[in-house]
């Protein structure tokens, strides 16, 4: 009989054990996962602002074009373009600062496309609810991939209704 006992204290050992290791998976994978989401935010954003081509620059400049006189036009513009990924404060320190410029400025200048290919984010400030990062981004232009560009500035995310949105970017 003390067989049969063992054998179910073992297997209720071993099922605690599995259960246990399954709950600190989880744990540890949606910690990771919050992160990621971030980063993976921030990139995206950082890749489609730096990321330009001939024709965004061309319509960023119809756009501004436009905005003098309706100055909506920019502000459904960038919605457009960034969709859900920014806070509405986002939006506003996206045109205060002149964000989606930089690239297109030299897109014009270089008469050619920015590809981005690399983005470094670096952490730096953190609370519940928020991240800030430093970044650097390396570009080429489509035509000459030895000419390559450096941008680097601040990028703040904010968790909004349980997603991770940019709340604000300034260059350097």
């Amino acid at each position: 009989m003390k067989n049969i006992n063992i054998s179910r204290e073992l297997i209720i050992t071993v099922a605690f054990i599995i259960v246990a290791s399954i709950a600190a998976a989880i744990i540890i994978f949606a910690g990771k996962g919050s992160a990621d989401t971030q980063e993976t935010v921030a990139k995206a954003v950082l890749t489609k602002t730096y990321g330009a081509t001939l024709q965004d620059y061309e319509k960023l400049s119809d756009v501004l074009t436009q905005s003098s006189k309706d100055s909506t036009i920019l502000l459904d513009y960038l919605r457009t373009l960034y969709g859900e990924q920014l806070t509405e404060n986002g939006y506003k320190i996206f045109i205060d600062n002149r964000i989606p410029s930089r690239a297109a400025n030299i897109v014009h200048e270089e008469n050619s496309a920015l590809k981005v290919s690399s983005i470094k984010l670096e952490p730096k400030d953190a609370s519940e609810g928020s991240k800030r990062y430093t970044f650097t981004i390396q570009a080429q232009t489509e035509k000459d991939a030895s000419k390559t560009f450096t941008f680097k500035g601040n990028i703040m995310l904010i968790q909004e209704n349980g997603q991770w949105k940019v709340d604000g970017a300034s260059s350097d």
